[in-house]
């Protein structure tokens, strides 16, 4: 018989924060979120769909179809993360591009790999169908580039995405800008993760 093998980047990081929200004494930790606890569940929007942890055992749930926390394992753990490690931090209305975070210079070349590139290319191969799936998910206008879309995540963490379609003489490219507080709440990791999460859901909306 086959044994099932886990899937170490996912599965061990959900049983984990899982293991460590259990520990956690949910009214008090919903108050210190600015979120609500009840009926057993902590509930907050998360990439602009209303969500559903239940405690102790962390599971996810959520009655929009496009919530991308109710399928998607990397959602999930940066769902749970902020759960159990973030806070509620208000942003100032000012916006960073990654390479200024202070982790930005050191992740740079990975960051711009993973998500500038990426979505440039992604907005390239289908601008229409591009800014309907943004919109779809929550995305709104805010007039950058030929194309501008922001994000929230949860609370007052947003983040923003801007790009240019190419031509001859130069390729598409990309700016993707974070609200100052994003550093107090998240780490460089969850900063890069957030973003691919983003256009893997615009992507998945495109597609279908």
């Amino acid at each position: 018989m086959n044994e099932q093998v886990p899937n170490n980047k996912t599965e061990k990081p959900l049983a984990y924060y899982r293991e460590k929200l259990a520990g956690l004494d949910p009214a008090r930790r919903a108050d210190e979120l600015l979120i609500a606890y009840e009926d057993g569940s902590f509930a907050l929007k998360f990439f602009n769909a209303e969500c559903r942890v239940s405690w102790p055992d962390g599971e996810i749930t959520s009655d929009d179809p496009d919530a991308v926390a109710a399928g998607s394992d990397a959602a999930k753990i940066l769902l749970l993360r902020y759960l159990t490690e973030g806070i509620a931090l208000p942003a100032t209305g000012s916006y960073l591009p990654f390479r200024l975070l202070p982790w930005g210079q050191i992740y740079l070349t990975t960051f711009t790999g993973r998500c500038i590139t990426r979505m440039a290319w992604k907005y390239q191969s289908g601008k229409e169908k591009f800014c309907a799936a943004a919109a779809a998910l929550g995305g709104e206008p805010t007039g950058n580039g030929d194309a501008g879309f922001e994000f929230t995540i949860t609370g007052d963490y947003r983040i923003r995405f801007s790009l240019w379609a190419g031509d001859e003489e130069f390729p598409p490219n990309a700016q993707i800008e974070y609200t100052d507080n994003f550093a107090a709440g998240f780490t460089a990791e969850d900063s890069v993760v957030a973003a691919e999460i983003l256009i893997s859901a615009i992507s998945k909306k495109m597609k279908g």
